[in-house]
């Protein structure tokens, strides 16, 4: 059985609006979620740190790997505050909200705010999932989302987390 979630993600390009997009925990035939490492899941080599394959979603058929900022956006629709700028931070959410610097896909650094205050977690997604997103500063580490809490984290690019996916048909995410 297919675990999807509807979710708002939000376009900035100017002009932000809204658009409906699903989740979908990615499974095996059997059933099983895919346990795999960031590289794995990408579709980059882990020798020569290049990417020689669709990503694991592409080659499944069902989308792509999210960004950070759609897994932010997905978190966002759970209840979670979500991005905030620099210039909406405040002294009190300062301290309570995670920095996240990435590299869109546009190739320039980003760095947004992210707060999960409200987040409502939905049992089926319990876990850590990878985003396609590297850290800005040390491409050693992945951004991901921690299904419990809403969340956004890091981990290291070896280690073996679960993989959600979002439709290919759009393609001018940040």
């Amino acid at each position: 059985m297919k675990t999807i979630f509807v979710i708002l993600f939000a376009f900035f390009t100017g002009v932000s609006f809204s658009q409906a997009k699903t989740i979908e925990v990615l499974r095996d035939q059997a059933g099983y979620l895919f346990l795999v490492d960031h590289y794995t899941a990408n579709g980059i080599n882990r020798t020569t740190k290049l990417k020689d394959k669709p990503d694991i979603c592409e080659q499944a058929g069902k989308g792509r790997l999210p960004t950070i900022r759609e897994l932010a956006e997905f978190s966002r629709s759970r209840g979670a505050v979500g991005i905030l700028d620099e210039s909406q931070i405040n002294s009190d959410l300062r301290g309570k909200s995670n920095p996240i610097e990435y590299i869109n896909s546009y190739g320039q650094e980003e760095k947004v705010y992210f707060y999960a205050l409200g987040f409502q977690p939905d049992d089926s997604l319990r876990s850590y999932y990878w985003s396609s997103s590297v850290f800005s500063f040390n491409d050693k580490y992945a951004h991901i989302l921690n299904g419990s809490t809403g969340d956004l984290g890091e981990a290291r690019r070896w280690d073996r987390l679960y993989v959600v996916c979002v439709p290919s048909i759009i393609t001018n995410a940040l």
